[in-house]
């Protein structure tokens, strides 16, 4: 859905298929979440993740969306159930190391958060997210060359407001974060 635009016909043709034709089907199920996502209605979009999780136990797929839904709503504690699910599923996943370092970064556990984006880094090396915020806990850190590599690599990935980082980290002695 994500690469299809017209989300209401997209969730209405999904709609008849899950109920016609294959109501136990995972893929549609995590297909019409996500084009609810799409729109921002997160909460069915999660009702949708939970129906494709209920008939494939093993969806990464569907946990990771899950959880992006459940970080739009600010439901991130229980985003993090997800994140370890996957991580469970999937040591290597990582998108899911990245979501569950950025929440450790935003409860300040530092430490938590630059093992876990190490981990995104190695198995996803090109999330600038993961990146910048790697490069935003050595900067809190006082590690200067880290922190400008890292946010340099943010920026080469084009992350929202790395470039900003870089130049305040990199630039002056007063710290991006």
């Amino acid at each position: 859905c994500m690469n299809f635009k017209q989300y209401d016909t997209a969730i209405s043709d999904l709609t008849v298929l899950i109920t016609k034709y294959a109501p136990k089907e995972a893929f549609l199920w995590n297909e019409r979440g996500l084009c609810y996502a799409a729109k921002n209605e997160h909460e069915l979009a999660i009702a949708d993740f939970n129906k494709a999780i209920m008939y494939n136990k093993d969806f990464e797929d569907a946990y990771i969306n899950r959880a992006d839904s459940k970080v739009a709503t600010n439901k991130d504690a229980s985003a993090m159930t997800d994140y370890n699910k996957i991580i469970t599923l999937n040591p290597k996943n990582g998108y899911a190391w990245e979501g569950r370092g950025v929440y450790y970064f935003k409860k300040k556990n530092y430490s938590a958060a630059l093992s876990d984006l190490d981990k995104a880094v190695k198995y996803s090396p090109q999330s600038g997210r993961a990146y910048f915020y790697r490069g935003a806990i050595k900067d809190i850190n006082g590690d200067k060359k880290g922190a400008c590599e890292d946010l340099q690599k943010a920026v080469e990935y084009n992350f929202e407001g790395a470039a900003e980082a870089k130049k305040r980290a990199c630039g002056d002695d007063k710290g991006a974060f």
